[in-house]
């Protein structure tokens, strides 16, 4: 669904606005206990059982007064976008108007940055762009010039999507963009606008990556910095991508085709769209174990280790998720060889006693 990356964007947004609301509370009332129900409360806490949520809900009853409640008490049920809208719209003096998709989708385009995060627009161009919104092609406009690289970047692919001779008007402005990424953003544009292949898209890119079970809890703020560091290669059937003992420093992610992974004859695994290879290069550079092949024509992102680490140098909180994963996928790995190595080792010692039981060839 189009919209679907834009509601994930603003569910979280909702949260984090919901985090600073407890924060105010917690100075104007008992501090500990606020925050204390605002972490029991949050949505999807991990280990918060029914019964602690509860108990959290009558600390606030017993805490706030009861005008605090009222507006807040539709925050922290667990209900629909439309029954949390109804008490608000019923408390508020001048409740906002409903406003049509497009209209939504403009508003949150140009909307204040103090309540609206970058990447919230940013997924609003692309839903536009998934939707074809002719009708909003003037207000993407407005935001080419926008203070966040990958919002220019989202803003250029939506617009040749939604106008291509409105777009030829402004490349030569954006050419101008200090961003050297832009350059590289028009350039797959006019790839895409030729016909000659079908390019990702930086959003495309960031949704790649989200796919990666080591990144998923990585901000999309933080996976758009990778993108800057993203390369996107083409192999064609038959070749070889990463080689057996070949020095590797780099992930590689399969956008498109199949790859197979093996070692000489022996098949150790099939690789298919957003599929990873190679990422334990990323904790220490080492000599490939397996041979990479396509199988068919297969399209695929590079992270280089280097770009990885300094990206991680910059967010330690997202590191230290990174590096708890990849060390539970080096644990499964080596359990997995170990198994292989058993099995290799008790196939050969049943070969052999099958040949020694055979019994001798008979003298005539």
């Amino acid at each position: 669904e189009a919209t679907a990356l834009l509601s994930a964007a603003l569910a979280d947004l909702l949260s984090r606005h919901r985090a600073r609301l407890f924060l105010w509370l917690a100075g104007l009332f008992d501090p500990a206990t606020i925050l204390a129900a605002g972490e029991a409360l949050r949505w999807g806490g991990s280990g918060i059982s029914a019964e602690q949520r509860a108990y959290a809900l009558e600390v606030l009853d017993v805490q706030l007064p009861a005008a605090y409640k009222t507006l807040l008490r539709p925050w922290l049920d667990d209900l629909s976008p439309a029954e949390r809208l109804q008490p608000l719209n019923g408390a508020a003096d001048n409740p906002p108007p409903r406003l049509a998709r497009s209209e939504r989708l403009a508003e949150i385009m140009t909307g204040p940055d103090e309540w609206l995060s970058p990447w919230a627009k940013v997924c609003a161009l692309h839903a536009a762009g998934q939707l074809g919104a002719v009708e909003l092609s003037q207000v993407v406009i407005t935001t080419l010039d926008g203070p966040q690289p990958l919002l220019r970047q989202t803003a250029a692919w939506t617009l040749a999507r939604l106008d291509a001779v409105l777009y030829r008007q402004y490349v030569a402005v954006l050419r101008q963009d200090p961003n050297p990424q832009m350059i590289e953003t028009l350039q797959a544009i006019e790839t895409m606008q030729t016909g000659a292949k079908r390019m990702l898209t930086p959003v495309e890119k960031i949704i790649r990556l989200k796919a990666v079970d080591f990144l998923a809890e990585a901000p999309e703020e933080v996976l758009a910095e990778a993108v800057a560091y993203l390369d996107e290669i083409e192999v064609k059937a038959g070749e070889t991508i990463l080689a057996k003992d070949e020095a590797s420093s780099a992930m590689y992610l399969v956008v498109e085709g199949q790859a197979r992974m093996h070692d000489g004859r022996r098949q150790i695994s099939t690789l298919a769209e957003n599929d990873v290879f190679g990422e334990l290069a990323i904790l220490n550079p080492t000599p490939a174990a397996a041979t990479v092949t396509a199988v068919s024509d297969v399209r695929l992102l590079r992270l280089e280790r280097t770009a990885l680490r300094e990206l991680l140098d910059d967010h330690s909180q997202v590191a230290w998720g990174v590096m708890q994963r990849l060390a539970q996928r080096l644990q499964r790995l080596s359990q997995g060889r170990t198994e292989r190595a058993r099995d290799d080792l008790l196939g050969g010692l049943t070969e052999k006693l099958a040949r020694g039981s055979t019994p001798p060839p008979t003298r005539e």
